[in-house]
Protein backbone atom coordinates (compact mmCIF):
# COMPACT_ATOMS: atom_id res chain seq x y z
CA UNK A 1 0.00 0.00 0.00
CA UNK A 2 1.09 3.70 -0.90
CA UNK A 3 2.53 5.22 1.97
CA UNK A 4 0.70 9.13 2.74
CA UNK A 5 3.56 11.61 2.54
CA UNK A 6 3.54 14.30 4.84
CA UNK A 7 5.33 17.50 5.27
CA UNK A 8 5.62 19.54 8.67
CA UNK A 9 5.56 23.19 9.12
CA UNK A 10 5.70 24.87 12.18
CA UNK A 11 7.83 27.65 14.08
CA UNK A 12 8.50 25.68 17.18
CA UNK A 13 10.98 22.83 16.23
CA UNK A 14 10.28 20.93 19.57
CA UNK A 15 6.76 20.49 17.92
CA UNK A 16 8.59 19.57 14.79
CA UNK A 17 10.31 16.56 16.99
CA UNK A 18 7.61 15.23 17.98
CA UNK A 19 5.78 15.06 15.45
CA UNK A 20 8.41 13.12 13.84
CA UNK A 21 9.10 10.73 16.42
CA UNK A 22 5.21 9.90 16.59
CA UNK A 23 4.98 9.79 12.88
CA UNK A 24 7.95 7.26 12.95
CA UNK A 25 5.73 5.10 14.34
CA UNK A 26 3.68 4.69 11.64
CA UNK A 27 4.28 1.93 8.69
CA UNK A 28 2.26 3.92 6.50
CA UNK A 29 3.45 7.27 6.92
CA UNK A 30 6.47 8.78 5.57
CA UNK A 31 7.71 12.22 6.83
CA UNK A 32 9.37 13.73 3.47
CA UNK A 33 10.31 17.06 4.60
CA UNK A 34 9.67 19.58 7.55
CA UNK A 35 10.68 23.54 8.13
CA UNK A 36 10.20 26.17 11.05
CA UNK A 37 11.41 29.08 8.68
CA UNK A 38 8.02 30.29 6.40
CA UNK A 39 10.00 31.26 3.84
CA UNK A 40 12.07 28.09 2.87
CA UNK A 41 8.28 26.49 3.13
CA UNK A 42 7.17 27.27 -1.15
CA UNK A 43 9.93 25.35 -1.88
CA UNK A 44 10.04 22.52 0.19
CA UNK A 45 6.76 21.75 -0.78
CA UNK A 46 7.50 22.33 -4.87
CA UNK A 47 10.49 19.94 -4.05
CA UNK A 48 8.68 16.90 -2.05
CA UNK A 49 4.74 17.32 -3.30
CA UNK A 50 3.71 16.06 -0.13
CA UNK A 51 0.26 14.21 0.25
CA UNK A 52 -0.67 16.42 3.26
CA UNK A 53 1.57 19.60 4.47
CA UNK A 54 1.23 20.35 8.57
CA UNK A 55 0.75 23.79 8.79
CA UNK A 56 0.70 25.75 11.54
CA UNK A 57 -0.88 29.52 11.53
CA UNK A 58 1.48 31.67 13.89
CA UNK A 59 5.30 32.16 12.22
CA UNK A 60 6.62 35.30 13.95
CA UNK A 61 4.75 38.26 11.83
CA UNK A 62 3.40 35.98 9.29
CA UNK A 63 0.57 33.65 9.07
CA UNK A 64 0.74 30.28 7.76
CA UNK A 65 -2.82 30.78 5.98
CA UNK A 66 -1.82 33.42 3.67
CA UNK A 67 0.60 30.86 2.20
CA UNK A 68 -2.18 28.03 1.31
CA UNK A 69 -2.48 29.29 -2.00
CA UNK A 70 0.95 29.41 -3.05
CA UNK A 71 1.33 26.05 -1.16
CA UNK A 72 -1.32 24.92 -4.32
CA UNK A 73 0.41 26.43 -7.11
CA UNK A 74 3.53 24.73 -6.14
CA UNK A 75 1.95 20.95 -5.80
CA UNK A 76 -1.64 21.38 -6.59
CA UNK A 77 -2.07 17.71 -4.86
CA UNK A 78 -1.24 18.48 -1.72
CA UNK A 79 -3.91 18.93 0.64
CA UNK A 80 -3.31 21.23 4.06
CA UNK A 81 -4.18 20.20 6.80
CA UNK A 82 -3.87 23.43 9.22
CA UNK A 83 -2.53 22.39 12.62
CA UNK A 84 -2.59 24.81 15.35
CA UNK A 85 -2.89 26.25 18.93
CA UNK A 86 -6.03 28.49 17.63
CA UNK A 87 -9.74 28.12 17.88
CA UNK A 88 -11.34 30.89 16.73
CA UNK A 89 -14.11 30.37 14.43
CA UNK A 90 -12.97 33.16 11.83
CA UNK A 91 -9.40 31.59 11.41
CA UNK A 92 -11.50 28.02 10.65
CA UNK A 93 -13.20 29.76 7.89
CA UNK A 94 -10.61 31.75 6.66
CA UNK A 95 -8.32 28.44 6.49
CA UNK A 96 -11.20 26.58 4.28
CA UNK A 97 -11.68 29.61 2.18
CA UNK A 98 -8.22 29.76 1.33
CA UNK A 99 -8.40 25.92 -0.03
CA UNK A 100 -6.94 23.97 3.69
CA UNK A 101 -8.69 20.19 3.50
CA UNK A 102 -8.55 20.16 7.08
CA UNK A 103 -8.42 22.08 10.82
CA UNK A 104 -6.75 20.29 14.04
CA UNK A 105 -5.77 21.84 17.13
CA UNK A 106 -3.00 21.16 18.92
CA UNK A 107 -5.24 20.08 21.71
CA UNK A 108 -5.79 16.70 20.29
CA UNK A 109 -4.45 13.73 20.88
CA UNK A 110 -2.16 11.89 18.67
CA UNK A 111 -5.20 9.27 17.28
CA UNK A 112 -7.04 12.57 16.57
CA UNK A 113 -4.35 13.40 13.75
CA UNK A 114 -3.58 10.10 12.67
CA UNK A 115 -8.03 10.21 11.59
CA UNK A 116 -7.36 13.44 10.05
CA UNK A 117 -4.53 12.11 7.89
CA UNK A 118 -6.62 9.51 6.69
CA UNK A 119 -9.52 11.06 6.20
CA UNK A 120 -7.97 13.71 4.30
CA UNK A 121 -6.00 11.47 2.23
CA UNK A 122 -9.38 9.70 1.10
CA UNK A 123 -10.86 12.90 0.40
CA UNK A 124 -12.52 14.36 2.84
CA UNK A 125 -12.46 17.49 5.09
CA UNK A 126 -11.45 17.10 9.09
CA UNK A 127 -12.28 19.58 11.49
CA UNK A 128 -11.40 19.32 15.12
CA UNK A 129 -15.33 18.15 16.21
CA UNK A 130 -15.70 20.97 18.80
CA UNK A 131 -14.72 23.45 15.97
CA UNK A 132 -17.33 21.63 13.66
CA UNK A 133 -20.15 21.86 16.11
CA UNK A 134 -19.43 25.27 16.39
CA UNK A 135 -19.50 25.91 12.70
CA UNK A 136 -22.62 23.93 12.49
CA UNK A 137 -24.35 25.88 14.82
CA UNK A 138 -23.48 29.55 12.98
CA UNK A 139 -26.35 30.70 11.28
CA UNK A 140 -25.27 33.08 7.89
CA UNK A 141 -27.05 35.92 6.37
CA UNK A 142 -28.60 34.50 2.94
CA UNK A 143 -28.73 31.07 3.87
CA UNK A 144 -24.66 30.25 2.54
CA UNK A 145 -21.62 31.73 4.49
CA UNK A 146 -18.52 33.10 2.40
CA UNK A 147 -17.32 29.68 1.57
CA UNK A 148 -20.38 28.42 0.08
CA UNK A 149 -21.33 26.08 3.00
CA UNK A 150 -25.17 25.97 3.61
CA UNK A 151 -26.42 27.05 7.15
CA UNK A 152 -28.04 23.74 7.51
CA UNK A 153 -25.75 22.25 10.56
CA UNK A 154 -26.81 18.20 8.81
CA UNK A 155 -25.55 19.41 5.31
CA UNK A 156 -22.23 21.10 7.21
CA UNK A 157 -21.72 18.07 9.23
CA UNK A 158 -22.23 15.59 6.02
CA UNK A 159 -19.92 17.73 3.88
CA UNK A 160 -17.15 16.53 6.69
CA UNK A 161 -17.56 12.81 6.60
CA UNK A 162 -14.86 11.48 4.29
CA UNK A 163 -16.10 10.06 0.92
CA UNK A 164 -15.85 6.70 2.26
CA UNK A 165 -17.70 7.48 5.14
CA UNK A 166 -20.75 8.87 2.62
CA UNK A 167 -20.78 6.12 0.43
CA UNK A 168 -20.84 3.50 3.23
CA UNK A 169 -23.78 5.67 5.07
CA UNK A 170 -25.66 5.86 1.44
CA UNK A 171 -25.74 2.05 1.82
CA UNK A 172 -27.11 1.74 4.97
CA UNK A 173 -29.80 4.14 4.24
CA UNK A 174 -31.24 2.21 1.40
CA UNK A 175 -30.91 -1.04 3.39
CA UNK A 176 -27.69 -2.81 2.62
CA UNK A 177 -25.96 -5.04 5.07
CA UNK A 178 -22.18 -4.39 6.48
CA UNK A 179 -21.58 -7.44 3.81
CA UNK A 180 -23.31 -5.88 1.06
CA UNK A 181 -21.45 -2.98 0.86
CA UNK A 182 -18.38 -4.29 1.78
CA UNK A 183 -18.80 -6.31 -1.29
CA UNK A 184 -19.46 -3.32 -3.41
CA UNK A 185 -16.84 -1.20 -2.32
CA UNK A 186 -14.38 -3.81 -1.66
CA UNK A 187 -13.77 -3.56 2.05
CA UNK A 188 -14.13 -6.12 4.95
CA UNK A 189 -17.61 -6.13 7.00
CA UNK A 190 -15.30 -4.66 10.05
CA UNK A 191 -14.00 -1.67 8.04
CA UNK A 192 -17.56 -1.24 6.65
CA UNK A 193 -18.87 -1.13 10.44
CA UNK A 194 -16.16 1.15 11.59
CA UNK A 195 -17.35 3.91 8.91
CA UNK A 196 -20.93 3.27 9.59
CA UNK A 197 -20.12 3.71 13.57
CA UNK A 198 -17.73 6.85 12.89
CA UNK A 199 -20.23 8.43 10.53
CA UNK A 200 -23.32 7.74 12.43
CA UNK A 201 -21.30 9.58 15.79
CA UNK A 202 -20.32 12.53 13.49
CA UNK A 203 -23.57 13.26 12.00
CA UNK A 204 -25.37 12.46 15.86
CA UNK A 205 -27.57 10.21 14.01
CA UNK A 206 -28.60 7.09 16.37
CA UNK A 207 -30.79 5.08 13.58
CA UNK A 208 -31.42 3.96 10.30
CA UNK A 209 -34.83 6.57 9.97
CA UNK A 210 -33.10 9.40 10.63
CA UNK A 211 -30.73 8.20 8.17
CA UNK A 212 -32.70 7.32 5.83
CA UNK A 213 -34.71 11.16 5.78
CA UNK A 214 -30.92 12.70 5.53
CA UNK A 215 -30.27 10.99 2.36
CA UNK A 216 -33.64 11.38 0.95
CA UNK A 217 -32.95 15.15 1.67
CA UNK A 218 -29.90 15.66 -0.07
CA UNK A 219 -30.62 13.83 -2.67
CA UNK A 220 -28.26 10.54 -2.60
CA UNK A 221 -31.64 8.60 -2.43
CA UNK A 222 -34.29 9.55 -4.63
Amino acid sequence: MKKITVAIADDHPIVISGLKSLMSLQPEIELVGDTSDIELLPGLVEKYKPDILLLDISFSEKSGLDYIGIIKEKSPSTRVLVLTMHEELSLLREALSKGAAGFLSKRSIYEDLLYALKSIINGGTYIYPLMAEKLAHTVYDGGNNEMGISKDPEQILWALLSKREQEVLVGVAKGLSNKEIGIEYDLSEKTVATYRLRGLAKLKISNKTNLLDLCLKLGYIK
